[in-house]
């Protein structure tokens, strides 16, 4: 997928002001209500289908109102992190909440500023979206994403930027596994396992972590399609579970936790 050149910025204003509806209705939902009303989430629909989430530059305009987009992706971003506590429990709410926070993203995404920071906040912000879009399977949402997500790390990734490198690892892995997934719960296994390849041996406890999560999913997705996939993934999520056990000096809290899960998995 080719990324698109900004629209004019009066479609951004006019798309900021119908994130304040979904915003000002997400805000004042009460418990038993879905969280958006079925118009609300068709019109986020045909926003999340067409080109607002794969925009890598910065649309001309008064700095201002780049602003203003900012601010207010950023506001309904908060709201959405705060939902997801309260109600992301439901799978259908969980639903539509990842796709306010893909708009979300949009917005906050077309603002950023082009220069380190800006593609940092912007390449944090898309591994969050992608990973809730992943998660209530709105894969083609995940991809638009996770096309803006590879842009962004290339764009700070070159050695004269200074970015720190134990950083560049954690982000590099995040993307990689999140690609991962997405080809499993299309079926890819194949492609998962090329993908797995990419990943970086990780450096922090909690990007080990990611590497656990990830093949497991794998593994328990694949367990009703292909039992000997499922296996291999299963397999190698256990061989991450030892050997973080080995790296926080057998002292990972979720130990025993993750070892009957893996184990329940492998026994189906």
């Amino acid at each position: 997928m080719m990324a698109l050149v900004p629209r004019p910025l009066d479609d951004y204003i006019s798309l900021a002001d119908f994130a304040c509806l979904v915003q000002t209705n997400l805000s004042t939902v009460t418990l038993g209500q879905p969280v958006l009303s079925p118009d609300i989430i068709s019109q986020l629909d045909d926003q999340l289908n067409g080109d607002l989430l794969i925009v890598l530059n910065t649309p001309a305009g008064d700095d201002a109102d780049l602003k203003r987009l900012d601010a207010i992706g950023t506001s309904l971003w908060n709201t959405c992190s705060q939902l997801i506590v309260a109600r992301g429990q439901f799978s259908d709410d969980l639903c539509t909440i990842g796709k306010a926070r893909a708009l979300a993203f949009g917005l906050v995404n077309v603002a950023a500023p082009a220069k380190m920071l800006g593609w940092l906040r912007s390449l944090a912000c898309s591994l969050i979206a992608a990973q809730t879009c992943i998660a209530t399977r709105q894969l083609n949402v995940a991809y638009k994403i996770l096309t803006v997500s590879a842009a962004r790390l290339k764009a700070v990734q070159p050695s004269h930027l200074g970015l720190d490198v134990t950083l560049n690892y954690s982000l590099t892995t995040k993307y990689w596994l999140l690609r991962v997934r997405l080809a499993a719960q299309e079926q890819r296994f194949d492609i998962a396992e090329h993908l797995w390849s990419k990943v970086p041996s990780p450096f922090l406890i909690g990007d080990r972590v990611c590497v656990l999560e990830a093949s497991f999913f794998v593994g328990d997705y694949a367990l009703l399609t292909s039992p000997p996939v499922a296996i291999h993934w299963l397999q190698v999520a256990h061989q991450t579970l030892l050997e973080l056990q080995t790296a926080t000096g057998q002292n990972f809290a979720a130990f025993k936790t993750w070892d009957l899960v893996i184990a329940h998995s492998l026994s189906k």
